[in-house]
């Protein structure tokens, strides 16, 4: 099983110890699977003006801003290439503080390709509507949370038993 988790590092994440959360959020994330689960594969994606693979122990350094595009190009080129590894699931961490207007076009661009994410709201100051609406039919979990946000991730768990965001 794989789980692809892209870590907002832009500029916000630096603000309110943000980029610490994502840090512990990854690190219970680990710790959880060493202990209760096998075979899961873990691909971390550090997301701001691009997006890379990292090692799920890199270290987070805000910086920047967010910007769409190369979030959309690897979705595009993912989606294309069948012979890929098959992700299983998909955690976002961010506080969604992102331009209407750019989550607008990304959402239009992608509707196509764009997996069902479940997001993990980062911050008090986190922009719940807009993490709603890049998650689609996934769902948003607060930060504390993150064990539920990703167990959900695995084909076959019931999303009604979900925690939501209030």
């Amino acid at each position: 099983m794989t789980i692809n988790i892209i870590v907002d590092i832009s500029g916000s994440m630096a603000e309110m110890v943000k980029s610490k959360i994502e840090r512990i959020a990854l690190d219970s994330l680990v710790f959880y699977t060493d202990l209760f689960m096998q075979n899961v594969v873990f691909r971390v994606f550090l997301w701001n003006e691009s997006f890379r693979e990292a090692d799920i122990n890199a270290e987070i350094q805000p910086e920047g801003k967010v910007l769409f595009a190369p979030l959309a190009e690897y979705l595009g080129s993912n989606k294309k290439n069948p012979s890929q590894e098959k992700a299983e699931g998909w955690l976002l961490m961010s506080d969604g503080c992102w331009k209407s207007d750019e989550l607008d076009a990304f959402l239009d661009e992608t509707r196509e390709i764009r997996p069902e994410l479940r997001v993990l709201a980062i911050g008090e100051d986190a922009d719940i509507f807009a993490l709603e609406r890049i998650a689609g039919k996934g769902k948003v979990f607060r930060a504390e949370d993150v064990l539920a946000a990703m167990e959900l991730c695995f084909p076959g768990t019931n999303q009604e038993e979900a925690f939501n965001v209030e």
